[in-house]
């Protein structure tokens, strides 16, 4: 694959802070090899339908994982660890032995996880050549949230900028899918600020929000709102847009866990394939989430590059995960 020259696209975001920035920064080069990631986030369905067979099998969860609401939706109420290793549960399931599970005890212990109700699986070593399922890196979610094309297609360079030599990724300020910015205060659209002229059409930025994300929070042009036409919950897979991948609901419906430690600076230098820091900020075991959620507080957790984090062993109503696997 080409390498990804991460760089400042110039787009105005809500403030300076690193984690608006994502991961693709100025300074940094990424290589990432082929993987595959899941089209829709883990339903609560195939959540349960794992579970059942794993608990009969070795595994053990922290959460039993809760229903969206009515139909396909994603689940949610599930930690980090539990996400881990219902990957390896999925991966044994589908295969019939652990062959090709990711993720061990260490680099020098080769067991398989199976437990999410001990600390064990918060120093697991991720065996990247393993095909199995497993969680994106944040590296991988944002390449999949971003991806606009190689260049061969003009649309595809609408609200995108070049990261490399055929490398179009979707602007900061904006969200997975979306041909606009994302409405906030002194965001540029059609070369007026938002909120402070009147040629600025703030609502056509909250129209082109919901046609990709489940959510509910919008900006007006001076401060932010909520529209009571749209949803307050996660909602069944794949009713928003997709975006250039045909990927559904990276912005919005629920929080996805991604495989990374957090940190609130990202490393410049070359890499390929990054997992993230070895330790945690302040030695805590919290792990990135991206993406935005149908309850988040705040309209700008939609952005591509936004980056927030919980404690793996945190149990919320507005995260679940997607699946990737190496190619």
């Amino acid at each position: 694959s080409d390498w990804i020259v991460g760089k400042n696209d110039g787009n105005k975001l809500p403030n300076d802070k690193p984690y608006f920035k994502g991961v693709f920064i100025e300074g940094r080069k990424v290589k990432l090899s082929p993987y595959k990631i899941g089209k829709y986030e883990v339903s609560y369905n195939l959540w349960k339908k794992v579970c059942d067979w794993a608990k009969n099998n070795g595994y053990s969860f922290d959460k039993a994982g809760d229903h969206g609401g009515v139909g396909e939706t994603p689940v949610i109420n599930v930690t980090w660890k539990d996400a881990v290793i219902w990957c390896n549960a999925y991966t044994e399931m589908k295969n019939g032995n652990t062959d090709e599970c990711v993720y061990r005890k260490s680099k020098s212990d080769d067991t398989v996880l199976k437990n999410a109700t001990n600390d064990e699986a918060d120093s697991t070593f991720p065996n990247m050549k393993k095909r199995g399922y497993r969680l994106p890196t944040e590296a991988e979610w944002e390449f999949a949230a971003r991806y606009q094309g190689d260049g061969s297609s003009e649309a595809h360079k609408e609200n995108a900028t070049l990261y490399g030599p055929n490398v179009y990724l979707t602007n900061l300020n904006s969200a997975s899918g979306a041909k606009k910015p994302l409405g906030f205060r002194g965001v540029v659209y059609n070369g007026a600020v938002v909120g402070e002229t009147e040629t600025a059409k703030w609502d056509e930025l909250k129209q082109e929000l919901f046609r990709v994300a489940v959510f509910n929070l919008y900006f007006d042009g001076k401060t932010r709102q909520t529209d009571p036409t749209q949803p307050k919950k996660v909602q069944p897979l794949g009713q928003r847009a997709f975006n250039m991948l045909g990927i559904h609901d990276m912005a919005g419906n629920a929080y996805e866990w991604c495989f990374d430690l957090y940190r609130d600076e990202i490393k410049t230098g070359e890499e390929e394939n990054p997992i993230g820091p070895e330790k945690g900020q302040d030695e805590e075991m919290v792990r990135v989430i991206k993406g935005g959620s149908a309850e988040s507080f705040l309209a700008n957790d939609v952005l591509v590059g936004f980056r927030t984090t919980y404690s793996s062993n945190d149990c919320m109503p507005s995260t679940g995960f997607r699946f990737a696997c190496t190619k």
